[in-house]
């Protein structure tokens, strides 16, 4: 069963630890699941990561059958149709998103409301952020926690 909900608080309560060594970080960013795909808040939805960054989940059939649940209901609501009959399909899409399994590419990234360089080089530079050796050079924007896969594991035990 899909639940990101540890996995984001883990990544929240980091978030606040490395806030206690660069307190401006709070404000300066926010956290971000990502992947060569695309990106979506940290907080969304599971039906908004769907629609907004699908390459989020493996492409099996349980994500098929979501995405056309998805567009159904879309189409019933727009038609006027029952409300039971939406309802029962919402819920069944809702059974299904539990069942959907993310990519093993999906991160969980920083990013800045304004590029603070110095910020983002120290950030870098804490031991809790997990960045690749090959994107350390100021060139790098892009500060990464740790992979979904991490967070989901470690907020586990």
């Amino acid at each position: 069963m899909l639940n990101l909900n540890p996995a984001i608080s883990w990544a929240k309560n980091e978030l606040s630890e490395i806030s206690k060594d660069l307190p401006s970080i709070k404000k300066e960013s926010y956290l971000v699941f990502s992947s060569p795909f695309g990106q979506c808040k940290l907080t969304s939805e599971l039906s908004e990561i769907v629609k907004d960054f699908p390459k989020f989940f493996v492409a099996d059939d349980n994500f098929s059958q979501v995405k056309s649940n998805i567009k159904e209901i879309k189409n019933l609501e727009q038609n006027g149709e029952s409300p039971e009959k939406i309802k029962k399909l919402k819920d069944q899409t809702e059974e299904l998103l539990k069942t959907l399994i993310p990519e093993k590419n999906v991160l969980i990234e920083f990013r800045f409301n304004d590029l603070d360089y110095d910020l983002i080089e120290k950030l870098k530079n804490h031991p809790k952020i997990q960045q690749p050796t090959e994107m350390m050079r100021p060139a790098y924007i892009r500060v990464i926690l740790c992979s979904l896969d991490h967070a989901l594991n470690v907020s586990q035990k």
